[in-house]
């Protein structure tokens, strides 16, 4: 195995176990500078969108450089800087500018995926795809407890240091094991034709079963990308405004909210990995998203009616666990419904949309939060039992689908190698459109 593909690993276990380090100081350090609800969801937001920029600008500066090793040290250089300023900030308004530039410095996904793509073996690729993108739950998983214990060991400022030095770490690593992308081959220029032989020679394009499968389930992608849509939104208000109201409503510490979060990301993952693998081929993904969201609904209902931390933390529990379910279900779907050759554009889409309400979700509940403070997680159930009843006519509409449409679903076969290069370009267009760093539950 090439040592390239380590350290890409590496860099995205690291710059994603960087971030989630610091998430559970982030609430008290706003609250260093007196923020308000919407000023602790801001510096969430702000990462995100910031992240939907520079995603797009390191992706064409990759392709327009033909390099990986200068962006991604230059990520690691952008993003360990900012991690070690934001403790030092001398205002709310230096600390949001700081952290800005932190989301937009995180583009380790989209240049290891990138890659990755490029240059390991046909063979290999799905492997190394998977053990790359299996990094984000490991820093789901050990990244708030670690930050967590070294607040409780060194205040505020020891989960940025910490940070920001394993961002080094990174940095140094690349700087010396990373191989860049070797030159591209030159294409030699195919020769001129005549154009009257040219279209002697061309026969009239064939009727496409792949054209008029793709009009048959263009609504069922459309509902599809909406349940994904909303739930993330519902989703982010949790994790944006999660810790505020923990301290506020019943006196939580961050060193407690992280090991909320690293108990929510292990029983996620467990619910992925286990159950929606083993539950899926028996009842099908239709019903998995209509339960799981449905369970997350319910969660969000107990927060928004929790009268004691205890109370609270089942609704935590049921939110983590339903969507373990669901998340997978709303990609495997989109991948179904749409054909090989729209694949790509397909996944791409839904995951760009996904990105936009995690960012809408984030900045959204600090002023529902100064409205109410259960109110966010009361919009997070509505919307969630929405996503749960849009997935029932989603169902409904796919037994709707004509004879001759599913005829031709049995007749587009599609092999696994190319089914995984049309799901990692939709994957490569989604980090470029949406910002990778905020693919999981953050």
């Amino acid at each position: 195995m090439d040592s390239s593909v380590l350290i890409a690993w590496f860099a995205v276990f690291i710059d994603f176990l960087s971030v989630f380090i610091v998430s559970p100081v982030l609430t008290p350090l706003a609250l260093q500078y007196d923020a308000t609800a919407t000023q602790v969801t801001l510096l969430f937001s702000i990462a995100l969108g910031s992240n939907i920029i520079s995603s797009f600008a390191f992706g064409k500066a990759r392709d327009t450089f033909k390099r990986t090793k200068p962006l991604i040290l230059l990520s690691f250089a952008g993003s360990t800087t900012c991690l070690g300023l934001m403790p030092v900030a001398n205002s709310y308004g230096v600390l949001v500018g700081i952290r800005g530039c932190g989301g937009f410095f995180s583009g380790t996904m989209v240049l290891s995926q990138s890659y990755i793509a490029r240059n390991s073996p046909p063979e290999n690729r799905a492997r190394y795809m998977a053990v790359c993108t299996a990094m984000v739950p490991l820093a789901v998983i050990f990244g708030p407890a670690l930050g967590g214990g070294l607040y409780s060991v060194g205040g505020l400022r020891l989960p940025f240091f910490v940070a920001s030095s394993l961002g080094a770490i990174g940095f140094t690593a690349a700087l010396v094991l990373f191989k860049d992308d070797p030159p591209t081959p030159t294409v030699p220029a195919a020769p001129k034709q005549d154009d009257a032989k040219v279209e002697e020679k061309s026969a009239p394009p064939a009727a496409r079963p792949s054209e008029a499968l793709m009009r048959e389930h263009a609504p069922l992608i459309r509902l599809v990308t909406l349940c994904g849509y909303l739930h993330y939104f519902a989703m982010m208000t949790f994790q944006s405004l999660g810790l505020y109201f923990m301290q506020v409503e019943y006196g939580t510490d961050p060193v407690q909210f992280s090991l909320v979060q690293t108990m929510g990301g292990i029983a996620a993952t467990a619910c992925q990995t286990l159950g929606f693998i083993k539950v899926s081929p028996s009842i099908g993904k239709h019903t998995c998203e209509v339960i799981g969201i449905a369970v997350t609904a319910l969660g969000y209902s107990v927060m928004a009616l929790a009268g004691s931390l205890q109370v609270f933390l089942v609704g935590v529990g049921l939110i983590f666990s339903g969507s373990g379910f669901g998340i997978p279900a709303i990609t495997t779907l989109l991948a179904r419904y749409s054909t090989p050759s729209r694949m790509g554009a397909v996944l791409g889409s839904g995951q760009a949309c996904m990105g936009l309400g995690r960012f809408i979700g984030s900045f959204a509940a600090g002023p529902l939060y100064t409205v109410a403070p259960r109110l966010p997680f009361a919009v997070a159930a509505a919307m969630a039992a929405a996503t749960s009843a849009l997935m029932m006519l989603t169902l409904h509409l796919n037994r709707q689908l004509p004879e001759k449409t599913k005829a031709v679903m049995r007749e587009t076969k599609v092999t696994a190698a190319e089914l995984f290069d049309e799901t990692f370009r939709g994957s490569v267009v989604a980090s470029k459109a949406s910002g990778s760093h905020e693919s999981t539950m953050v």
